[in-house]
């Protein structure tokens, strides 16, 4: 499995809730903001990282936040439009 395939498959299962709007809500929402007009391998690692960062002691057990954590989704879509920017979107 390459890195864009993992990074797309661990973004998705937490951002799948209805909870949270939808599937990669965070990822969608930091690029609608940064006014990208592509989804960038960049967008999708700054995504994954913010993602991990939002779990306080990662554990066996414990690698993604809780599905229903409402602080996710803007935590991603923060890093995402920050990494767009960067990209010069």
């Amino acid at each position: 499995m390459n890195l864009d395939r993992a990074i797309e498959i661990a973004v998705s299962a937490h951002n799948s809730g209805p909870v949270l709007g939808g599937k990669d809500t965070g990822i969608f929402r930091g690029a609608v903001d940064a006014r990208a007009p592509a989804i960038t391998s960049g967008m999708k690692i700054a995504a994954a990282l913010a993602l991990a960062d939002t779990v306080e002691n990662p554990s066996a057990d414990m690698i993604l936040p809780h599905p229903l954590d409402r602080t996710v989704a803007p935590e991603i879509a923060k890093h995402v439009r920050t990494a767009a920017k960067s990209e010069q979107f």
